[in-house]
């Protein structure tokens, strides 16, 4: 199901827009949810649930291109539609990535034209979701948004890039429905998403982020087949000497000379805490970071 939000602080064109929205994708018996909102803020609480984008420039408060700032600083991939009555930003459209440029009044011809493009891409190059309930309605939450999960009592909380919440499931279903998706639960407290993990050692993980979780001792020898596994699947490259020193880690800091079969990471800190927790590593990747998202490639668009 496609989850599509529509940005507009003028309340009856946001609504006209959905409802064309709506329209088009209901002829082609395509399901879809339309979230609306009248304000850059509002929306950036709420962005990282949606595949496309609507958002409209000249907006009181929080223009359109600060909000389209925002979002992308907050590593998001979805498709960016900006709609203006106005020529005058087309250029700056294109440091925020945007997909197309629609001049208002929007002709319902091109805007169909545009969305089912838009809904081409998404399936050309689908993200992975889970479908939550929450607050008596279905929340869509894309997987590679999600650092971890951590289960407190009955609720488990989400931790996202951008944003955090808590809801009612058993963890052992949560681990059932995330098998081999690239989680790996660490600890009976933590499921982890292990494309963050920048760093580990015996007793904790370190992520992109500087949060450190725990490992249980019983589970070090799987979590590192599980990130060994995870690193092959996303095109990880393996140091040659990878396999004579398994099970392994990995730090981003960089490496310095050390024992036979070992890497030193450099003296210091991390988030004021000592690195020597993180000093006998080895590293995995060549090159750090994780593969940017297709549908962040640049693209080129045409307003009308």
């Amino acid at each position: 199901m496609l989850s599509i939000a529509v940005c507009d602080d003028e309340a009856l064109q946001c609504c006209t827009l959905s409802n064309k929205i709506r329209e088009i994708l209901e002829q082609r018996n395509l399901s879809c949810t339309i979230r609306q909102f009248y304000n850059g803020n509002a929306l950036l609480q709420e962005a990282g649930h949606f595949d496309i984008l609507f958002l409209d420039i000249l907006m009181q408060g929080l223009d359109g291109l600060e909000t389209a700032r925002r979002f992308r600083r907050q590593a998001s991939d979805q498709i960016l539609i900006f709609i203006s009555s106005s020529r005058d930003y087309v250029w700056n459209a294109y440091d925020v990535e945007a997909f197309h440029y629609l001049l208002k009044p929007i002709d319902d011809r091109k805007l169909a034209a545009v969305l089912l493009r838009a809904v081409q891409k998404t399936r050309k190059h689908p993200r992975e979701y889970l479908v939550i309930r929450r607050e008596r309605q279905q929340k869509k939450v894309f997987l590679d948004n999600i650092r971890y999960f951590e289960i407190r009592g009955r609720m488990i909380e989400v931790h996202e890039t951008a944003d955090r919440f808590a809801y009612y499931e058993q963890i052992r279903v949560l681990e059932d429905r995330l098998q081999g998706k690239g989680f790996f639960r660490c600890h009976k407290s933590f499921l982890v998403n292990l494309n963050y993990v920048d760093s580990y050692n015996r007793q904790e993980l370190l992520l992109d982020n500087g949060e450190r979780i725990p490992i249980a001792k019983r589970r070090y020898d799987d979590f590192c087949a599980e990130l060994l596994a995870c690193m092959r699947k996303n095109g990880g490259i393996l140091s040659k000497n990878f396999f004579s020193c398994c099970p392994v880690s990995w730090s981003p800091y960089g490496p310095s000379t050390g024992s036979a079969g070992s890497i030193l990471s450099p003296a210091g800190t991390v988030d004021g805490r000592s690195r020597s927790a993180f000093s006998s590593v080895r590293p995995l990747f060549v090159c750090s970071g994780r593969p940017a998202h297709p549908l962040r490639a640049p693209t080129s668009f045409l307003f009308c």
